[in-house]
């Protein structure tokens, strides 16, 4: 019989594998890459929007737990 205890640690366990997978990919790709002016100035934009958003979410997160967690 398989408990809840040893399926949330199997589901944790094939997640934090899948983490470390993708880690490990993103380490090797910065590692041999090497862009242009042009491209730096894209991914920073990117990166900055992407950021923006990632505050947005979060002051969003935090307003819900202000809230009691009602919507």
């Amino acid at each position: 019989m398989v408990t809840m205890s040893s399926e949330l640690n199997r589901i944790y366990y094939e997640r934090e594998k899948e983490r470390k997978e993708h880690q490990d990919l993103m380490e090797d790709a910065l590692l041999n890459f090497n862009p242009s002016d042009e491209e730096k100035a894209i991914y920073a934009e990117e990166d900055r929007l992407y950021r923006k958003s990632l505050k947005q979410e979060l002051t969003e997160e935090e307003e819900h737990n202000m809230c009691g967690g009602l919507r």
